[in-house]
């Protein structure tokens, strides 16, 4: 019996005790989890599916025409504020909320949701009390003052709130999540793990129970059961892409059967024309039995399907060096660089990829110069970082030859590779709360590693690693430091390892692409001379990457690094969009009254989309537009890195510009959040002004206006971005002929072309 089929059976049989309290509470509740199931899905599903697809526009009148028919839904209020509150759709909610509460100055419902519309958790609270005292069994303001209660951190009057909250109404979604996240806080994941089963058999069709259940159950160490989970949740919505990622990064250590049952679940609603995820995971089920060819064929189906190339990119290169093709496997990851990176000079790697390339033509063939060549192939990859595919040719030269030279590097591989893999482990440990003895202490966590080469490597090669001190930010370890960074640097490893003040230790482990060293140039008016390294393969990130947020770059003093698998996957979702016409119809922006309207950014009715198809890549060769995309969105990337270096040269050192940084920390009010978002609107700034498409930078930067919470500060720092833009726009409305001026700017900024962008740009300070 699968896990949620035998979770079901369980809970629909009887009453259950929720045990959000346990024994730490005076009380149990008790909550009829079968009725529950029995109530089945909400009839506003649709709307959710237009939402999650990015069709907002859709998904708005999708909810509107639900709100007729159905108007005392207060979940389908919910979602409906949701979705207009993702842009600047709020004073017009306050407008049709207060409305409401006018009217019915007596309903529960009408404080409750016009309550929720406050930033200010004073006011928040008020109305959600006055509806409790209106009825005291209101589901929703015990729950609203429940996660204010969370919030708080008065975690035993958190869990009486939303236990009551459950008890009234057992399918409140977001109550579950509420009552899962304060087991979190209180260290017990242990409880987290049995409210998310509970969670999950409550919504059986949609995925976020077993998801969280993955998640839990990982943090628990029982891998096996976040394996079923994950799975669970691919069966119940097969192209949800959170479900895929959780089978993928669960799978690595699967048998063959588990594989096949994920692939099954992930089936059912895809044939007869398979989504590239289904036919990604036949790629890595058929390398895993180890039928080479076949995998590759499907990974190739997969890539003209539509797979991101990070889905496929290590599997495919692996691959062919195991089945001799060198030639093949290095033109699949040549594929997915921007050209420029590996012609430019300034790259201190480029005579190792050029002969990388070379010897792995050579070494096709056969006889003694093959032999040769691979030699030379497998020094290279070994140079670059490329373990796998070095051990391989090594391998092959120590099989077929008595090459001392091949025993030797393969023994010098296996230590390397057992470093890094501990490595990783460690760290993943430390992220996911298993080792809190680290946690908190960078010198520790030094000790470990040094404990982990000896066991490895066979010699210490931390060593006394030199230590920069940044007063009220942190401490880290000098990249170029001898010891440990030393010795990842010698296998073409990126490493950062710090410590911010008074916080966690953070780190992250790629591979180099491209070390460009001591670039000149001017941006902005201001002259640079810096390190850029492009690094792919990311082992593990930092705490927030752990947390589901993902960076394309960090800038240092004097350096900064461009994740390159980030700029694939922007590569990718932008030609994806690109390729899609006939769902990007011309929208007629909407007729606005006064500057307020035209200024608005509540409703970009895919603006962002139509600028993706602007870029003309629907009519060009898939190749030809593939490449133009990896460069322009690699030069966004770098310029926005070299933004931030321009900030670096104005206000540090501190001492030599004092009233500039206490006028940055004065404007936001000493918000250490409020000067990271002003920093990401500078730094995006000089992209608009600089980069090679400013239309692209616009588009990343209206990519965080439907989800402006999610990722801050860069979404907090670009709305400002476009507040300032948008306001510079209306004043210039009459000049720019594309527009109409009657009508709202922000979706019509498709229209607008790059040198009026950089133009625009140009003027913002």
């Amino acid at each position: 019996m699968n896990a949620n089929g035998s979770i079901v059976a369980f809970v629909a049989t009887a009453t259950l005790c929720l045990g959000l309290a346990g024994c730490r509470s005076t009380e149990l509740r008790t909550i009829d989890i079968g009725a529950a199931i029995a109530a089945g899905p909400p009839a506003w599903e649709e709307a959710r599916r237009l939402e999650a697809a990015g069709r907002f526009e859709e998904a708005l009148r999708a909810y509107e025409i639900s709100l007729e028919q159905a108007e005392d839904d207060i979940e389908l209020h919910r979602a409906y504020q949701k979705l207009l509150m993702r842009g600047a759709g709020k004073a017009a909610l306050f407008d049709v909320y207060r409305a409401r509460l006018e009217r019915s100055p007596n309903d529960p419902a009408a404080h409750y949701l016009y309550g929720r519309l406050f930033n200010d958790p004073e006011p928040k609270r008020a109305h959600f009390r006055r509806a409790l005292e209106l009825d005291p069994a209101f589901p929703w303001a015990l729950h609203g003052l429940g996660t204010l209660a969370l919030e708080d951190g008065d975690l035993a009057t958190a869990r009486t709130l939303l236990s009551a909250a459950l008890q009234a109404e057992p399918r409140l979604a977001d109550t579950w999540i509420a009552a899962i996240t304060l087991e979190q806080a209180s260290g017990d994941t242990q409880r987290a793990l049995e409210l998310a089963s509970l969670f999950a058999a409550v919504h059986g069709s949609r995925p976020d129970g077993p998801l969280l259940m993955a998640e839990l159950a990982s943090q628990v160490g029982d891998h096996e059961r976040a394996i079923e989970a994950s799975i669970e949740a691919l069966r119940r919505q097969p192209d949800s892409e959170l479900a895929q990622r959780s089978v993928r990064r669960r799978l690595s250590t699967a048998d063959p059967v588990t594989w096949r049952r994920a692939l099954d679940a992930s089936r059912p609603g895809l044939r007869p024309d398979p989504a590239p995820e289904v036919l990604t995971s036949l790629g890595h089920y058929h390398a895993l039995l180890g039928h080479s060819w076949r995998a590759i064929r499907r990974f190739r189906e997969a890539q003209a399907a539509g797979a991101r190339p990070t889905d496929i990119l290590p599997a495919v290169r692996r691959l062919s060096f195991e089945l001799g093709d060198y030639q093949g496997g290095y033109a699949a990851w040549k594929r997915t660089v921007p050209p420029s990176l590996l012609r430019a000079p300034e790259n201190r790697l480029r005579p190792v990829f050029e002969n990388l390339e070379r010897a792995a033509e050579a070494a096709m063939g056969q006889g003694e110069v093959a032999l040769n060549a691979r030699r030379e192939l497998a020094a290279a990859l070994e140079t670059v970082g490329w373990l796998d595919e070095a051990r391989h040719v090594w391998g092959q030269i120590a099989a077929t030859t008595n090459d001392r030279e091949a025993e030797n590097a393969l023994d010098r591989l296996e230590r390397r590779v057992a470093f890094e893999d501990g490595l990783s482990r460690l760290f993943k440990d430390i992220y996911a709360g298993r080792r809190p003895d680290l946690a908190a202490s960078l010198f520790a966590v030094i000790e470990e590693l040094r404990s982990l080469s000896l066991a490895t490597v066979g010699r210490d090669v931390v060593g006394d690693p030199p230590i920069q001190s940044y007063f009220l930010i942190g401490d880290i370890l000098d990249p170029d430091g001898a010891g440990l960074m030393q010795y990842l640097r010698e296998g073409n490893r990126f490493f950062l390892l710090g410590q911010e003040s008074g916080g966690a230790v953070q780190a992250t482990l790629m591979s180099i692409v491209s070390h460009r060293e001591r670039v000149t140039l001017e941006r902005g008016g201001t002259p640079l001379q810096f390190d850029e390294i492009v690094c792919e393969s990311q082992a593990f990130g930092g705490v927030a990457e752990a947390a589901g947020a993902e960076y394309a770059g960090a800038t240092f003093e004097g350096f900064y690094y461009v994740q390159l698998d980030s700029v694939r996957r922007t590569a990718h979702e932008m030609l994806r969009g690109a390729r899609l016409p006939a769902d990007l119809a011309p929208i007629e922006p909407r007729t606005a009254v006064g500057s307020e309207e035209r200024r608005s950014t509540w409703e970009p009715l895919g603006v962002m989309a139509r600028m993706a198809l602007s870029m003309g890549w629907h009519d060009r060769p898939a190749e030809e537009a593939w490449s133009e995309a990896l460069e322009l969105v690699f030069d966004g990337v770098a310029v926005h890195e070299q933004g931030h270096l321009v900030d670096v040269a104005y206000f540090l050192p501190i001492t030599s510009n004092l009233w500039r940084g206490l006028g940055l920390l004065t404007s936001e009010g000493f918000s250490a959040g409020g000067i990271r978002a002003t920093l990401e609107g500078r730094a995006q700034r000089v992209a608009l002004a600089e980069s090679a498409s400013p239309r692209l930078a616009l588009a990343h930067a209206l990519g965080y206006l439907p989800n402006r919470d999610a990722a801050p500060p860069h979404s907090d720092g670009f709305s400002r971005l476009l507040d300032a833009f948008l306001e510079e726009v209306d004043a210039r409305r009459d000049e720019l002929s594309a527009l109409d001026p009657n009508a709202n700017l922000l979706q019509q900024l498709d229209r607008l072309d790059d040198e009026s962008i950089r133009r625009i740009a140009r003027t913002l300070e």
